[in-house]
């Protein structure tokens, strides 16, 4: 039980880690994309 427990867990982080990845790379891309038009 608490193995299952654990990998519940341990989903749930990795699941959270890569919203948050995927959160900061849409802004840092927003950011470039915005820079590019100021620079043009």
């Amino acid at each position: 039980m608490p193995k299952r427990i654990n990998i519940r867990k341990i989903n749930t982080f990795l699941i959270s880690l890569k919203m948050w990845e995927l959160l900061l790379l849409s802004r840092f891309f927003r950011f470039k994309s915005r820079s590019k038009s100021y620079n043009l």
